[in-house]
C-alpha cells in the first residue's frame, strides 16, 4: 500500500516493489495480493491476509511461503522493496567567489552573476554552489566540485548539467556573468522602494522623498540608459515598463539638486 510501482517476476519467484522517493519507514508495510485459489501464503510462521498483514521490509527481502491447495507444493516468493531515487536536478544556491551579487531564475533554468566592476579576467571563475540531494553536475565532460573546480566565462554563459540521483533526469543550467557598472556608492535607501523585484519588466517605483522633483534613470550593466524620466514628482508612484529589454540586472538612478540614490532592480522574463 503506498507504492509507486511493483512487478512479478515469475520466472524467479521474485516481486519487486518501489516505495516513493523520501520513505523512510519500511517496517510496518501492508500488501494487497492475490494467490492461487484455496492456496496459502505464510511468513515465517505468521500465515498472510492481503491487506491486513504487517512485514517488516527494513532487511529486504521478505519470503512469502505460498502453499497450493494440495497442501504439498510450495514456492517461496522473495518480495524485493526499494525506495525510489529523487528526479530533482535543482541548483540550489549559487555564488562565485568574489561576486557583487547572483541570483537562480529556475523558471528558466538560469544563473545571473554580477562580478565587481572593473573585472577583466573572466577564465578561471569559481563557483561555491549546491544541488539537489545525490545529483551531480557537469560541464561538457568536466565534473563540478563546488568551490574547487574553475570555468571559464570568457564567452558567457557556461552551462552546468546537472543529473538528478535517478540518472535520468537532466536540467541545463545556463549561469550568465556580467560585470557591474561603474557605480561606487549604492544608496539602499528605505525612501525608495522598488517592486515587485524581480520582475518581468513591469514595476513600480514608490519615491518618498524631502524634494519637490527628481529625475530618473534606469540603466543595464553596461551603463547604457534604457529608460528616462525627468521632473517627476519626489512623493509619487512611478510605473516603469521595460517592455524590450533583455532579462538580467539593471540600475535605477534617481537624482535630485541635493541628493542621489541608486536601487538595482532583478528583470526576469
Amino acid at each position: 500500500q503506498g507504492q509507486d510501482d511493483s512487478y512479478i517476476d515469475a520466472a524467479n519467484d521474485s516481486i519487486h516493489v518501489t516505495m516513493p522517493y523520501g520513505t523512510t519507514d519500511l517496517s510496518a508495510l501492508i500488501a494487497d495480493f492475490t494467490i492461487s485459489t484455496a492456496a496459502t501464503a505464510a511468513v515465517g510462521v505468521t500465515a498472510q491476509v492481503s491487506g491486513t498483514t504487517l512485514n517488516d521490509w527494513s532487511t529486504s527481502p521478505v519470503v512469502y511461503d505460498v502453499t497450493a491447495e494440495d497442501g504439498v507444493t510450495v514456492r517461496n516468493w522473495s518480495v524485493y522493496v526499494d525506495v525510489a531515487t529523487s528526479s530533482e536536478a535543482e541548483v540550489l544556491t549559487y555564488a562565485i567567489q568574489g561576486q557583487d551579487d547572483s541570483y537562480i531564475d529556475a523558471a528558466n533554468d538560469s544563473i545571473h552573476v554580477t562580478m565587481p566592476y572593473g573585472t577583466t579576467d573572466f577564465s578561471a571563475l569559481i563557483a561555491d554552489f549546491t544541488i539537489s540531494t545525490a545529483a551531480t553536475a557537469a560541464v561538457g565532460v568536466t565534473a563540478q566540485v563546488s568551490g574547487i573546480t574553475p570555468n571559464d566565462w570568457s564567452t558567457s554563459p557556461v552551462v552546468y548539467d546537472v543529473t538528478a540521483e535517478d540518472g535520468i533526469t537532466v536540467r541545463n543550467w545556463s549561469v550568465y556573468v556580467d560585470v557591474a557598472t561603474g557605480i561606487n556608492n549604492v544608496i539602499n535607501s528605505t525612501d525608495v522602494t522598488v517592486y515587485p523585484n524581480p520582475n518581468n519588466g513591469k514595476f513600480n517605483i514608490a519615491l518618498n522623498l524631502n524634494v519637490n522633483t527628481v529625475n530618473m534613470k534606469v540603466v543595464n550593466m553596461q551603463g547604457q540608459v534604457v529608460a528616462n524620466f525627468n521632473n517627476i514628482e519626489a512623493n509619487s508612484t512611478q510605473s516603469v515598463e521595460l517592455s524590450n529589454v533583455a532579462e538580467g540586472i539593471y540600475y535605477i538612478r534617481i537624482s535630485s539638486e541635493n541628493e542621489a540614490i541608486i536601487k538595482k532592480v532583478n528583470v526576469i522574463k
